[in-house]
């Protein structure tokens, strides 16, 4: 209290301790980082350096611009162009954090574009309104894909934006505005009453509804035989041990003697990639007893598997081509990989590097993909009788890069197997198992029962029967 210096400098360390604690969980620990108090404090305590004065005022007017144009952009880049894959918060955590402490700093003074912007009526009434936004918009996005399964139209993401403001403005008005101002003639004591009634109301019927399971009657016998299905891929992809998840990361290591195990009796057979060559396993497995089928697999991977950035995809893929691979060859190598993009950055070393460890590569192309998880769509088309909705959820991007890659891979002195050959038609694919349950169980994974059926579609292209010694 007495002494700024003691107060600046012990909130610029708690800030650096934060963001150092953040960044390490990003890698070890996404859900610790994202949600724990200790990883995001850094954040906050951005803004308790600018309310104590700890950054100095910046006195040239043309240097507030520069740097409040500068805020702006970092900000809007983080919006567009942070995915789902960005580790976030840690550094990445910077953009969009220092560039709004860069605009409460710069727009003291109120003379920049950037103060003007922000400070017009439509951007001023869109930030009154931004809680209630936040808020509303999950609902109606979840209401919408309840009915039609994913917002593809960009017409349709129009829609649900104006709607979402106009909901969100509506709730400002009425229900944030009376609270906040206690104004409308209601006491304090009726307003309460009100609301405990209604909350209470809403726990009993939610709870009638849990009681209930949801009340399945409301759905046909063929939907709901989709509506119930689950499934838990960690079994038979073999999380933690012999494929390395972001969840199973922290906790697991891989298991080298179990996973890389070489049977002289036997082929040994190879399997790498991420989760889509580690869904393979299992049905290979099964559809053939007589070969021996290693596996080392990460989610995560990128293309290039000798320099990938992931850390769990690094941790196995080190050890598989810096000491294994040195030290053994195996018969056949089979490579999948989600191929999200025609991008083979890196991919020639890493053929190289298994063609020199194997009499045979094989390199696994895109599996059919969907906007939505199969279940749901199937459960989708069965609730309405609509035949076509697993069709047209179904991605085109998949069969795109298939045409691509069967000529880019003719080259590489590898043997192409099209996955999407294996499973569709002219007009159509295979959706469901000889038990008439989904073939995947999210928009693009095998459920056990789909891997054996691709498995044993599989082995006329490798050379595979029940008698076979050898695999081409």
């Amino acid at each position: 209290r007495r002494r700024r210096s003691v107060l600046i400098a012990t909130l610029a360390l708690a800030a650096i301790g934060s963001l150092a604690l953040s960044q390490y969980l990003v890698h070890t620990d996404p859900d610790s980082a994202f949600y724990i108090l200790a990883s995001r404090a850094w954040e906050l305590l951005v803004g308790s350096l600018l309310a104590v004065g700890a950054i100095p005022a910046i006195s040239s007017g043309r240097n507030r611009q520069v740097l409040s144009l500068i805020a702006l952009v970092g900000i809007l880049v983080a919006g567009f162009a942070y995915t789902k894959n960005t580790l976030f918060p840690g550094a990445a955590a910077l953009v969009p954090c220092l560039g709004a402490a860069i605009l409460i700093h710069t727009g003291q003074h109120r003379d920049t574009l950037a103060y003007r912007f922000l400070a017009s009526r439509p951007m001023v009434g869109l930030g009154l309104i931004s809680y209630s936004l936040y808020l509303w918009h999950v609902p109606v996005i979840t209401f919408y894909e309840a009915q039609f399964i994913k917002a593809t139209p960009y017409s349709h993401k129009l829609a649900l934006l104006v709607a979402s403001v106009l909901i969100a403005a509506l709730s400002w008005r009425f229900i944030e505005q009376p609270f906040r101002n206690r104004h409308g003639g209601l006491a304090t004591r009726s307003v309460m009453s009100v609301a405990a009634g209604l909350g209470l109301a809403v726990v009993c019927v939610a709870s009638l509804f849990i009681a209930a399971r949801g009340l399945p009657q409301r759905f046909p016998a063929g939907a709901l035989k989709f509506a119930e299905f689950s499934f838990e891929p960690e079994a038979m992809m073999r999380d933690g041990t012999c494929f390395i998840s972001r969840s199973a990361f922290k906790s697991s290591v891989f298991d080298t003697e179990n996973c890389l195990r070489l049977d002289p009796a036997r082929p040994n057979v190879l399997i790498v990639g991420d989760s889509h060559a580690a869904h393979l396993w299992s049905g290979l497995r099964a559809a053939y007893p007589h070969i021996n089928f290693l596996q080392a697999t990460a989610s995560g991977c990128s293309t290039d598997l000798l320099n990938d950035e992931t850390r769990r995809c690094r941790s196995v893929m080190t050890h598989l081509f810096e000491n294994f691979l040195v030290q053994h060859r195996v018969d056949a190598v089979i490579l999948g990989l989600q191929w999200k993009t025609g991008n083979l950055e890196g991919i020639e070393p890493v053929l190289e590097r298994l063609k020199s460890s194997a009499q045979s590569v094989y390199v696994f192309g895109p599996i059919v993909r969907y906007q939505s998880s199969l279940p749901r769509l199937l459960m989708r088309s069965a609730l309405t009788g609509d035949h076509t909705v697993v069709d047209r959820a179904r991605l085109s991007a998949p069969f795109k890069l298939d045409a691509r890659f069967k000529g880019a891979f003719s080259t590489k002195g590898v043997k192409y197997v099209s996955l999407v050959d294996l499973l569709c038609g002219q007009n159509s694919c295979i959706t469901l198992d000889a038990e008439g349950l989904p073939l995947q169980h999210d928009g693009s994974h095998l459920t056990a029962n789909g891997s054996r059926l691709v498995a044993e579609r599989l082995g006329p292209l490798l050379g595979l029967s029940a008698a076979a010694r050898t695999i081409q």
